[in-house]
């Protein structure tokens, strides 16, 4: 059973807590959550507090590529297939995911 306050706050002295919860599409174990505070009147800012949990999937080791090698796919791919071009990239020093050759292509063309 709940009792009325008495005397009632200034509505310009009430917040209101409110919260946000998501979860990674690739992994359940990453989440965030995001709480906020609403103020009634306009004095106040807002104020916000982001927090993850877990670790998030998919971000592995940065690897930035050599610029000598980025040049050789530029000049390979303007006579050869990209998928070709990225299969025959080395990969340890190559780049990670096709879309980088195929962004290459993009770059060259786009000249």
């Amino acid at each position: 059973m709940f009792s009325l306050l008495e005397p009632q706050p200034y509505a310009d002295s009430i917040l209101t807590v409110k919260r946000y919860y998501a979860k990674h599409t690739d992994s359940c174990a990453y989440e965030e959550r995001v709480t906020w505070l609403e103020a009634v009147h306009d004095e106040c800012p807002p104020h916000a507090i982001y927090e993850y949990r877990g670790v998030f999937p998919g971000l592995g080791e940065y690897r930035r590529m050599k610029p000598e090698i980025m040049e050789g796919i530029k000049h390979r791919v303007r006579s050869t297939k990209v998928k070709t071009v990225y299969d025959e990239c080395d990969p340890v020093d190559g780049p990670l995911t096709r879309k980088h050759v195929e962004n290459a292509k993009y770059r060259r063309a786009k000249k």
